[in-house]
């Protein structure tokens, strides 16, 4: 027994090696007959490429500069901020190219291959030095291009995807953000789109809620500054036209159709200004700098009137801070004041949960439209004396409105300044704390 155990130990020892030796140092790809091995062309790890040059037949070349720990950046023709994913992706496809085939070990006729003297080279520096690459045409079969290795007479077969990396200009290559900046501490805005003229501020340094200082005081509605704010630093530029603009007055920049000016809580300023449109584009300045265009509704996006900028809820007095209440209605006005923190009527103490929901109603209806003192009989507002009116006070503001009939799920009210469409939970909530008032047993 112990004589047969021993060889199956073995075999299986021998076994264990030979998946070893398999899976860690027999690893190169199984080729089919008559294929070749696929040849790493460019013998640079990504860390190791220093820069990529195009070199240009005519004209100056384009240089993409790579630095440890940094951003890339463009040196030539001119020094510019590089867009990062473009340029990691371009340095990923050239570190990394392989050849499918190679369909010549020694060629001495390469126009046949479509690479010329006129033909896209590429330079990819590093270290231990130049590997400079020239691209030809487009074989038969299979959308593969020909390509050379300066130093070689080989002639290679790559896959057409690397055609995009050669074929890169200088448009393709830069960084087409408006902005770099991130805009986590704007504390001001002063914002103008045609006739609307607002100015707003953050309510504290840690707050996330804006205020309207002009043109009327307001509280600003928080969600559409923030998107405001948040679209303005994704802006990103679809032409570059000009870095450094002498005349504005050709793009109607002089005059701008939009203009919204960015301070951070350290007093910087950043402004931008659209002007003219061209097709799909709007040209923009930032800082009155440069002039590049951007997709017009991108710009679109960024325009508001006065009244999209106010809270979408009409500012009521805190019940805390409240003195006195008035409903009035066609049967007469109930009066409710506030003594000693208790809610009086007619001498008497209401239950503060009938004045709790009366509040809590008209804070949580929803604004629509805010608009001039204007159109009063089709939003029946006409005649003030027949409306219900509506009274809060404080030591601080006397709030009035006037409520006018429901128009659907809408309806109008105004005060001595202006029209609010607004939800009919207005109504609603008038009605409930005036028929509760008028009809429970008041508590002593």
């Amino acid at each position: 027994m112990k004589k047969r155990f021993m060889p199956t130990i073995v075999a299986f020892i021998i076994l264990v090696i030979l998946v070893i030796y398999a899976n860690y140092f027999e690893t190169e790809e199984i080729l089919l007959p008559g294929a070749q091995k696929p040849e790493q062309i460019v013998d640079l790890t990504q860390d190791a490429v220093q820069s990529i040059t195009w070199l240009a037949s005519e004209g100056k070349n384009l240089k993409l500069v790579f630095e440890k720990d940094k951003d890339p950046k463009i040196t030539e023709p001119s020094s510019y901020r590089a867009d990062k994913s473009e340029a990691e992706g371009v340095l990923r496809h050239l570190s990394e190219l392989k050849s499918e085939l190679v369909v010549a070990e020694n060629s001495g006729d390469l126009e046949q291959f479509g690479i010329t003297a006129s033909s896209t080279k590429v330079v990819i520096s590093g270290e231990k030095g130049d590997v400079e690459l020239t691209i030809g045409s487009k074989s038969e079969v299979g959308g593969s291009y020909y390509l050379t290795k300066k130093g070689e007479n080989k002639v290679y077969l790559v896959s057409g995807y690397i055609k995009g990396s050669f074929d890169k200009k200088l448009e393709n290559l830069r960084d087409k953000r408006l902005f770099t900046e991130a805009f986590v501490d704007i504390s001001k805005i002063s914002y103008e789109n045609g006739v609307d003229k607002v100015d707003l501020e953050r309510a504290s340094s840690n707050s996330t809620d804006w205020k309207i200082l002009k043109p009327i005081a307001y509280n600003a509605n928080n969600v559409v500054v923030a998107d405001l704010i948040a679209k303005i630093e994704g802006l990103t530029i679809n032409r570059f036209i000009e870095d450094k603009a002498n005349d504005f007055e050709i793009y109607e920049l002089n005059k701008p159709t939009l203009r919204i000016e960015l301070t951070d809580k350290n007093g910087n300023k950043r402004v931008l200004k659209a002007g003219t449109m061209s097709g799909t584009e709007t040209f923009v300045t930032v800082d009155d700098v440069a002039v590049h265009g951007v997709t017009t509704l991108d710009i679109s996006a960024l325009r508001h009137n006065t009244s999209e900028f106010r809270e979408k809820f009409i500012p009521v007095p805190s019940m805390t801070d409240a003195t006195l209440v008035e409903l009035t209605d066609a049967s007469g006005t109930v009066k409710l004041t506030k003594s000693n923190e208790n809610w009086m009527y007619n001498d008497s103490k209401i239950e503060k949960d009938t004045v709790k929901d009366l509040f809590t109603g008209l804070s949580r209806a929803e604004v629509k439209k805010y608009d001039e003192l204007r159109d009063l009989s089709s939003r029946k507002l006409e005649n003030k004396n027949e409306c219900k009116k509506l009274r809060i006070k404080s030591d601080k503001e006397d709030m009035v409105w006037y409520l006018g009939e429901l128009q659907g799920i809408n309806m109008w009210i105004c005060n001595d300044t202006e029209c609010v469409e607004i939800s009919t939970d207005v109504d609603r909530a008038f009605n409930r704390a005036i028929d509760k008032i008028r009809t429970i047993e008041p508590a002593h």
